[in-house]
């Protein structure tokens, strides 16, 4: 069990740019946007020790009336999950909350300019405030945000992800094509996304790459998650 937790953990970490003028169109649109959905994958470093993960979304209104997109994701075994809080039309995060057996463990509040991220530490609670723009985003909401990707006109897209513990990368995100993929709920024709860090050396950059495969489908289902360098693999199985 200690290692399915290290998997995750891995899988998670695995990951200044201007503003967007308020004008413009957003980077992602949501394409299932007020349709709730759940889907059933399972991720691993180097093929041992499967976790499977169920994530659901739903639509709900706050007190001010605002509607919200929650995506819940659980592993099987339901020890942890983590709560998504985003924009139903552009997802943009709001909030990231991770809870342990008794407790919150992991909190990342997004609001404006600032991220407000805290997590436990080793000895103490840990807290850190970034500033973010208009086009940062939190890394654990990839699988959600990349399905909203311009498909139909593909561009190069460069982005800000904050991570878990609150580190902060610069990404660009590439369209490679179509192929065909056969992942555990079956074959598919998928869309293929490739994730690089920015101003790296190509020599290190190459093994930072990560890559995505969204179904070609009217509304775009999560297919695969790759992190070759580290053998770490994400695949829908229902």
């Amino acid at each position: 069990m200690k290692r399915k937790f290290a998997i995750l953990f891995v899988f998670l970490l695995g990951f200044n740019i201007a503003p967007v003028c308020s004008g413009e169109q957003p980077l992602f649109k949501n394409p299932a946007a007020g349709k709730p959905e759940s889907w059933v994958y399972r991720t691993s470093e180097k093929h041992r020790d499967w976790l499977v993960m169920r994530d659901t979304s739903k639509y709900i209104k706050d007190k001010d009336g605002r509607s919200l997109m929650v995506v819940l994701s659980e592993p099987e075994h339901r020890r942890f999950s983590t709560t998504m809080i985003m924009e139903p039309d552009n997802m943009k995060t709001i909030s990231v909350t991770v809870t342990g057996e008794t407790e919150i463990v992991q909190e990342a509040r997004y609001a404006g300019s600032m991220a407000s991220i805290q997590y436990r530490g080793f000895k103490k609670r840990e807290q850190k405030k970034i500033w973010v723009t208009a086009v940062t985003y939190d890394q654990r909401t990839l699988f959600w945000l990349l399905r909203g990707y311009p498909f139909q006109h593909p561009r190069e897209i460069e982005i800000d992800l904050i991570m878990p513990l609150g580190n902060r990368c610069s990404v660009k995100v590439r369209y490679l094509g179509t192929e065909g993929i056969t992942v555990p709920a079956g074959k598919f024709k998928a869309h293929k996304l490739e994730m690089e860090p920015n101003a790296i050396l190509p020599v290190f950059s190459e093994k930072l790459k990560t890559y995505f495969w969204f179904s070609t489908e009217r509304i775009p289902r999560f297919l695969k998650y790759a992190y070759p360098a580290q053998g770490v693999v994400a695949e829908l199985v229902k």
